[in-house]
């Protein structure tokens, strides 16, 4: 009879290799690379972009909103010289007009 010492390495060894033949034959990999897919899929669909690619529009954006801000300073030296901040612009209405038209200076006809 063996003794349990004896047969336990030659156990082990043999439940690793059972355990690695059955993780080599199971589906696991065919199930990452689609989830893989999948997840690539998704991430096509809401059009994401990488990190650079948000800075660098960030970038761009932050150059762009100091060149308007450049241009406004230089509008403002070239109005009136006693003008320190220029009027809003004008905005049109949202819906609609409901105003009435002016009346005409000659009266009703």
């Amino acid at each position: 009879m063996e003794r349990p010492e004896a047969t336990r390495p030659s156990m082990l060894a043999d439940i690793q290799q059972r355990i690695g033949e059955l993780l080599r034959s199971s589906p696991a990999p065919d199930l990452e690379r689609n989830l893989k897919a999948l997840v690539a899929q998704a991430f096509d669909r809401f059009d994401l972009v990488t990190r650079e690619e948000l800075e660098a529009h960030r970038a761009v954006i932050d150059a762009l909103e100091a060149r308007v801000v450049e241009l406004e300073r230089a509008l403002d030296a070239q109005a009136a010289p006693g003008a320190t901040e220029r009027p809003a612009p004008a905005t049109p209405p949202a819906g609609p007009s409901t105003a009435t038209p002016p009346e005409d200076p000659a009266g009703p006809r």
